[in-house]
């Protein structure tokens, strides 16, 4: 009987020894990516976006993008997983609602289009290579030719 009572109090001790030895790492279910990924996020909402990259619920912050703005982000390296990806949260600041994408795998040389809407619900992204991000900022960079009056 005693025998018994020894080995679960052992069999417990090495359990809570496991659980304690997990705590406070990153716990992945597979390779995760060693590269940044870009997110080029548009906000038509009416509030600021708090934006969050979340891997295995854990949410890591990106930054902050005001109402009616773009700005680029990035999603540091070891915080999403090759095969399963990650996904994007876009928190209002001064709202309950939230807005968690579906979970997003790129590429080695692909970033993520995030487009944030006034109602979060048809809220959009996409995956685009990285040359085309590229191509889109400095197309906005460049001066407009003036259009002819009519």
């Amino acid at each position: 009987m005693r025998t018994g009572q020894r080995w679960m109090g052992v069999a417990m001790l090495a359990a809570l020894a496991t659980a304690c030895s997990l705590g406070g790492k990153h716990r992945s279910s597979g390779p995760v990516r060693r590269t940044e990924i870009p997110v080029e996020v548009s906000n038509h909402n009416w509030s600021d976006m708090v934006v969050y990259a979340m891997h295995l619920g854990t949410r890591y912050r990106l930054g902050t993008v005001t109402s009616m703005s773009s700005r680029d982000l990035r999603i540091p390296p070891g915080v999403a997983g090759i095969s399963d990806g990650v996904q994007l949260v876009a928190d209002p600041i001064g709202s309950d609602q939230v807005y968690v994408t579906e979970p997003i795998v790129t590429g080695p040389d692909e970033g993520i289009v995030f487009s944030i809407e006034n109602q979060l619900s048809i809220s959009t992204y996409s995956v685009e290579e990285v040359s085309i991000l590229r191509a889109h900022k400095k197309r906005d960079l460049q001066p407009q030719p003036p259009r002819d009056r009519l």
